[in-house]
């Protein structure tokens, strides 16, 4: 339930990233497009590191992914392996 209150409270349109409320859209400072940033690298550095992770050690079921072909786990950056996330 409260991750849903961050994608609720601020949309990517067009105009850039806005904060809206109930009859409202108002503008993003800096803090809150980098809190956005943030938010979502997390999230994504979260997920692929769960990928990774599943595919490792579950090399029989992603043959294609073998221990020769597929990344160390690297704990700082998920998107040095030839997985497309």
């Amino acid at each position: 339930m409260a991750d849903i209150q961050i994608p609720l409270a601020y949309k990517m349109v067009n105009k850039g990233i806005v904060q809206t409320n109930d009859t409202n859209i108002l503008n993003s400072q800096l803090r809150d497009i980098q809190f956005m940033k943030d938010y979502y690298r997390e999230k994504a550095d979260f997920y692929g590191t769960r990928l990774l992770v599943r595919v490792v050690h579950n090399t029989s079921l992603f043959p294609e992914f073998g221990k020769e072909n597929c990344c160390e786990l690297k704990p700082s950056n998920s998107f040095d392996c030839n997985i497309l996330l």
